[in-house]
């Protein structure tokens, strides 16, 4: 039974697909992948950095760099957590931006999954879901 709240949408593949029929080469997209899977992960361990110092200056330009990025590849609830967690913080909002980080990080594990899988379908690449 659900709360009545709707699933997280965690990936949309539009902006992908398009990018992908515009360059016509799999491998650009291929390479976007990779590079938006691994800069996610370390935003994400920067904004949990710069959030237990206490740094929300910090904390709001590396949740907007990463929300730019999410956005881009369709990486929607990784996108708004980030989003959150820059209103919060230029709000000064500790608490709330901790919130909103925290569900960014959990938002990484089934983006990076369905993103890795559409890639796997739409052009036959090995993408690897985890950074290492």
């Amino acid at each position: 039974m659900t709360d009545g709240r709707a699933e997280p949408l965690f990936f949309d593949p539009t902006n992908l697909d398009e990018m992908l029929s515009f360059a016509g080469n799999p491998e650009i997209a291929t390479r976007l992948v990779r590079r938006f899977i691994a800069s996610a992960a370390r935003d994400i361990a920067e904004l949990e950095t710069a959030l237990a110092a206490g740094d929300l200056e910090s904390t709001a330009f590396i949740a907007h760099r990463c929300k730019g990025a999410a956005l881009n590849v369709g990486a929607i609830a990784l996108g708004d957590a980030c989003g959150r967690a820059i209103a919060a913080a230029k709000a000064a909002q500790l608490a709330a931006s901790a919130e909103a980080v925290a569900a960014a990080r959990d938002c990484m594990r089934p983006t990076t999954a369905a993103i890795a899988a559409w890639a796997r379908d739409r052009m036959g690449a090995d993408i690897t879901e985890t950074p290492a």
